[in-house]
């Protein structure tokens, strides 16, 4: 089956990234500052399953699991950034039209994926669990990486306080946790305060909430 150097650039980087890369934005370290809401994914149990489950197995089981969260990612306009291993790296409003809209874009975006990820449970008598972050900020969205290997992403503080933020969801046993100025921004749900923590590598602690439905659901669990 043909496919377009266009759409082929789409399914390895993402819409955005490919139509600048193919704009002539291939130089190291060009690129440019944009404000988003960033999500990232983990899945929970990855490195126990790999060493339970033959590798056949385990390949199919992660494509199930990023079939379900790149869709969500995409049906409510969001950006796949990055897969990492079991992780997912995702921004929401590239553009940057509007910081509410992309902040209700990511939650419904989450939920999706909690949403998918039961049903896929369901389906394979397993019992997969996720962890998902989201966050806000201003991010370099552009050209990283070496002379003759690049790699077109987003990096800057609001990425790394995604990570340490998706890692407090173990911890405090829920499955979407969200930052102070992401539920500030976020008009389509209301939130719960969890506290404040330290996340490695951020200076000030943080106030970490959680949606209030998926709150009480945890709860009821």
């Amino acid at each position: 089956m043909a496919v377009s150097c266009e759409r082929l650039l789409e399914y390895y980087l993402g819409a955005s990234a490919a139509r600048r890369v193919l704009a002539g934005n291939i130089v190291r370290g060009q690129g440019e500052k944009i404000h988003a809401a960033i999500m990232y994914a983990d899945l929970r149990g990855f490195t126990a399953m790999t060493d339970r489950l033959p590798p056949a197995e385990v390949i199919s089981t992660l494509n199930d699991y990023f079939e379900c969260a790149t869709s969500a990612v995409q049906d409510n306009g969001g950006e796949v950034l990055k897969l990492i291993g079991d992780g997912m790296l995702a921004a929401f409003d590239i553009e940057g039209t509007s910081p509410s809209g992309a902040c209700c874009q990511a939650l419904d975006a989450a939920t999706e994926i909690l949403v998918g990820l039961d049903g896929l449970n369901r389906a394979r008598s397993q019992c997969l669990e996720v962890g998902v972050a989201l966050h806000r900020g201003d991010v370099f969205f552009g050209n990283i990486g070496g002379p003759a290997r690049l790699d077109f992403t987003v990096i800057g503080s609001a990425v790394n306080e995604a990570t340490r933020i998706e890692a407090l969801c173990r911890q405090l046993d829920m499955p979407v946790l969200v930052s102070e100025v992401f539920a500030q921004s976020c008009s389509c749900r209301s939130f719960a305060s969890l506290g404040c923590y330290e996340l490695k590598g951020v200076g000030e602690p943080r106030r970490i909430f959680a949606p209030e439905p998926l709150l009480h659901a945890a709860a009821l669990h």
